[in-house]
């Protein structure tokens, strides 16, 4: 979480930053998926411009020939010096940044068109997983079921994270997976999966789509 204005909190360490600015380089030049160079990442230039600033402020603050490696204030007062703007700008180098770190998914602007999407969006075989999961626990479960099993060292590596998703992630996810919030016990969601319309749905339409794509992959 992004600490409040006029509050002190630790800076990223350097590791996390590295890791930070590969996902930002990437971003910046999509590598193609065959052959070599880089495919246009299709971003604005306000975008591009603001990816731009976090980059070199990152490797302002990892480089050990900067001068202000380790320096997180430094390093942000040195990237907007350099760029021709002010301390204002800075705190925002330091905002974004943070930002990032915490949640990977949260920038401001959708730059390949499916940036608003989740992981579980974006990888149906982890939605699938997931599911199966919650549904071995119990019929009524919590969004920090969700946390907690995404805590593992297995889904960390599974789906990427750097970090334990928080409870409101986990509740988008649960409304993406069709589970429902329920008033009778404070928290706790129901399955959605056992509507008839689901089950007609998954048995006639998902699974067997899901069978000829399986058989490829």
């Amino acid at each position: 979480m992004v600490p409040p204005q006029g509050t002190f909190a630790h800076p990223p360490t350097i590791d996390e930053v590295a890791l930070a600015l590969e996902d930002i380089k990437k971003i910046l030049h999509p590598p193609r998926h065959t052959g070599r160079g880089y495919k246009d990442p299709e971003l604005d230039d306000l975008f591009i411009n603001r990816l731009e600033g976090m980059r070199q402020f990152m490797w302002t603050y990892i480089n050990p020939n900067s001068g202000t490696m380790g320096k997180w204030q430094g390093s942000s007062l040195k990237m907007a010096d350099n760029l021709q703007k002010g301390p204002a700008h800075a705190r925002k180098l330091c905002q974004w940044v943070r930002a990032y770190i915490e949640d990977c998914e949260d920038l401001l602007v959708n730059p390949y068109g499916w940036w608003n999407e989740s992981i579980i969006d974006k990888d149906p075989v982890l939605a699938q997983e997931l599911h199966a999961h919650l549904q071995g626990i119990r019929k009524f479960v919590k969004a920090v079921d969700l946390v907690n099993f995404m805590d593992t060292p297995e889904m960390r590596g599974r789906a990427r994270l750097k970090r334990r998703i928080d409870v409101s992630m986990a509740q988008q996810w649960m409304k993406k997976l069709d589970y429902h919030w329920t008033y009778t016990q404070k928290g706790q969601y129901v399955d959605g999966h056992e509507q008839e319309d689901v089950v007609a749905y998954h048995q006639n339409i998902f699974l067997p789509q899901w069978a000829k794509i399986k058989a490829r992959t």
